[in-house]
């Protein structure tokens, strides 16, 4: 194990971008199962890690270490995604799909936070009503 990480360590220091494709990703908490993370593809580009800005910090990860074409799953709730990524603990997500018992969740933008999920510009149904709002928050316990 130690040796396949330190091939992957010394590829990405001299690597342009590294890719990983149909990836399975788990989180997990002390007692439980957090989420679920399936994507067809996940890019990291070492080159723009390197070079930074903190001025603009959140587009600067985003466009270094994303997800593409992926599904969240978490305990209520499924959410399709076409690109996400992760910056300070949160898992932010674009073009979204949601499914969850009763109705589903068309969004521009949804933020997963540890115990919701914050959609933003969304079409929902729920209980057979159609709506359209600014923000939803889906709580997940």
């Amino acid at each position: 194990m130690k040796v396949i990480l330190l091939l992957l360590l010394s590829f990405a220091l001299f690597a342009k971008e590294f890719t990983m494709h149909n990836i399975q990703e788990r989180a997990f908490s002390t007692s439980s199962l957090l989420y679920i993370i399936k994507a067809q593809k996940k890019s990291i580009d070492v080159k723009k890690l390197k070079h930074f800005s903190f001025f603009h910090l959140q587009k600067s990860v985003s466009e270094a270490i994303y997800y593409e074409q992926g599904t969240l799953y978490q305990k209520n709730i499924k959410v399709d995604f076409k690109r996400g990524y992760f910056f300070e603990g949160n898992f932010y997500m674009q073009e979204c799909y949601a499914t969850f018992k009763g109705g589903y969740i068309k969004a521009q933008t949804a933020l997963y936070k540890r115990k919701t999920i914050e959609f933003k510009t969304l079409t929902m149904k729920k209980e057979n009503r159609l709506y359209s709002k600014f923000t939803y928050t889906f709580p997940l316990q």
